[in-house]
């Protein structure tokens, strides 16, 4: 049995979803036309909803941290990475902050007694965890010592890594 092109858009329930026209067998492409439209439409939609960029404080919470910085200089440095991150969010970013083994809601409060180091485990987390959101980047504060993990030197990520070194450049002697 033949089928007309109105017959089997209709069946399978395309029809449904195009505007109504008179003689749809003259033009059996049309509801195919109306039907990827409106998906677009939709996909439009979705994509201008405007989601604010994301931008991500890793502070290293490391025991080696206070071991090359004053406490007074480190709590300036935060005074100032938490400047840094007023301005952003008057530029509509959403900010969130990280240590090496948690979500950190308070700066303050931070306790440096992580006995491991690892870059590498909080990229990858930060990276699964915001994974096809609007992230922008992460601004890492860190010594730079880590003792697990890939280095971050020879790792990719999907997002720039800002960094600001602290402690003392100089080689401790024996």
């Amino acid at each position: 049995r033949h089928t007309s092109p109105k017959d089997r858009l209709e069946s399978e329930g395309i029809l449904a979803k195009a505007l109504p026209i008179q003689e749809l067998d003259s033009l059996p492409s049309f509801a195919l036309v109306k039907e990827a439209t409106d998906d677009l439409a939709d996909i439009t939609r979705n994509f201008n909803s405007a989601e604010n960029p994301k931008f991500v404080v890793v502070i290293d919470n490391s025991a080696s941290i206070l071991q090359g910085i004053d406490s007074v200089d480190f709590n300036e440095l935060l005074i100032g990475v938490l400047a840094i991150c007023d301005g952003m969010k008057l530029n509509n970013y959403d900010i969130s902050f990280r240590s090496l083994d948690n979500n950190l809601a308070d700066l303050t409060a931070l306790p440096f007694d992580v006995d491991v180091t690892n870059l590498q485990k909080v990229f990858q987390s930060i990276q699964s965890d915001f994974e096809g959101q609007n992230l922008h980047g992460v601004l890492l504060v860190s010594d730079g010592i880590y003792n697990q993990g890939i280095s971050p030197a020879f790792a990719s990520y999907p997002f720039q890594i800002f960094t600001i070194g602290v402690g003392d450049t100089i080689p401790k002697r024996d």
